[in-house]
């Protein structure tokens, strides 16, 4: 008759210390938006693309994982794509200042000036600074809304931030 073979002295411990190094190297296992990131950080923004989209379809539409996608598909020329998810991110939650600011950045690289002016009026009137006042004066100039450019310049000159180049119109 065989006796079965009892856990004790050290080798309790050995296992219970094994199984809790296995259960922590699969907790580092990067899965998801990191694989994304990394495939971004590795040069392969269309797996990123693909990982990411399916992270979108099977759910997740967290702002992370949409501005993810949205730098993936810049990455791979999709400007109009990104752009598009980004807007409908800012519809969602139009108080979010990363997502403007990452709207903006996607707008900018796409010379979409007439979205761009509209996303840094909004994030102007959220969290006013003087580079995105300088900016919004630069782009009314290009438009042709020369009201616009020189009440924002007055602004400027007004609260003794302007720099010589801002009396320049």
């Amino acid at each position: 008759m065989t006796q079965p073979i009892a856990l004790s002295g050290t080798r309790l411990p050995v296992l219970a210390l094994g199984a809790v190094a296995v259960a922590l190297s699969l907790a580092l296992v990067p899965r998801g938006w990191e694989l994304a990131q990394l495939s971004m950080e590795a040069g392969d923004p269309w797996r990123a693309v693909a990982i990411l989209e399916a992270k979108v379809t099977a759910g997740d539409r967290s702002p992370a994982t949409i501005a993810a996608l949205a730098r993936a598909r810049a990455g791979i020329g999709d400007a109009a794509g990104a752009a598009q998810l980004l807007e409908a991110l800012v519809a969602e939650r139009p108080r979010d200042a990363a997502a403007l600011g990452a709207l903006a950045e996607v707008q900018r690289n796409a010379g979409r000036t007439g979205g761009l002016i509209r996303t840094l009026e909004r994030l102007q009137e959220m969290a006013p600074t003087v580079p995105r006042q300088r900016e919004l004066a630069r782009l009314y100039a290009a438009a042709g809304r020369s009201a616009d450019q020189l009440a924002l310049l007055r602004d400027l000159v007004a609260h003794a931030t302007a720099e010589p180049n801002d009396y320049l119109c």
